[in-house]
């Protein structure tokens, strides 16, 4: 039986972009590795994206915005991070909820 490995599904590539965004990571049980890794990989994607929230509060509170192509793509990649956090949180939470 051919396993995938998660950890591997929900990676960025170079560019910032979900590698097989279009798959859907398979629900099997976690290893207590695994958990932990998601669970630290949730952290650090938390930290950025709060991060790139308080950048982009700084970059508009100017007047005329400094550079007019920096907040989109700050934006952009925040809307990235948000999508992966709730992959991630998507594979930590059961299936049946009884």
């Amino acid at each position: 039986m051919f396993r995938v490995n998660r950890l591997e599904l929900n990676k960025m590539d170079k560019y910032g972009q979900p590698m097989n965004a279009a798959m859907t990571p398979p629900k099997l049980p976690l290893s207590p590795e695994e958990h932990a890794a998601i669970r630290k990989r949730l952290r650090d994607l938390l930290a950025e994206h709060e991060a790139l929230d308080k950048q982009v509060t700084q970059l508009t509170r100017n007047s005329p915005p400094a550079d007019q192509l920096l907040i989109p793509r700050l934006k952009k990649r925040k809307l990235q991070i948000r999508d992966h956090i709730w992959r991630l949180e998507a594979l930590l939470t059961p299936d049946d909820l009884a």
